[in-house]
């Protein structure tokens, strides 16, 4: 019900204007993700911007489960695969790309393929600050390759 009624700031509105590129963290794309997308005013501003900046995800699945959370279970109930596919089907039409973890190489040439998203892999599981400096790294790589490419301009 507060969905329909919630619209995005100007402060909000302003921030991702002035972005230089989008990160979707590897969050429950389901009950975290979609409800901020779905705000009135984020929606048709990240389709705008996606035609200008890069927006990237990181899958919040390994081998189709969540690190934590019940994203598997929520995706499941309403019609999507619960692997890293499924959660580049979610952000279809807002994401250039996205992070999977090295775990499910065997989804890249699908999601690229089917949905005509960008994959870049890695060990997604931060469990320590050089893991997290590692997927840090894969993502501003994947950025930076998508500027140079010019196709985020899809």
């Amino acid at each position: 019900p507060g969905l329909d009624k919630a619209k995005a700031t100007e402060d909000v509105i302003e921030e991702l204007k002035g972005a230089d590129a989008i990160l979707i963290g590897p969050s429950n794309p389901i009950n975290s993700i979609t409800p901020i997308i779905k705000v009135k005013g984020i929606d048709e501003l990240l389709m705008k911007l996606r035609k200008r900046i890069p927006i990237v995800a990181v899958s919040p699945l390994i081998s189709g489960r969540p690190v934590s959370g019940p994203a598997d279970k929520f995706m499941k109930a309403l019609g999507y695969e619960p692997t890293s596919y499924g959660v580049a089907k979610i952000y279809q039409g807002y994401i250039d790309a996205i992070v999977i973890d090295e775990r499910d190489h065997f989804l890249k040439d699908r999601i690229e393929k089917e949905l005509k998203v960008k994959v870049a892999m890695c060990d997604t599981l931060m469990k320590d600050l050089d893991s997290k400096v590692r997927l840090a790294r894969v993502v501003i790589e994947l950025i930076e390759a998508i500027e140079s490419e010019g196709s985020h301009q899809v």
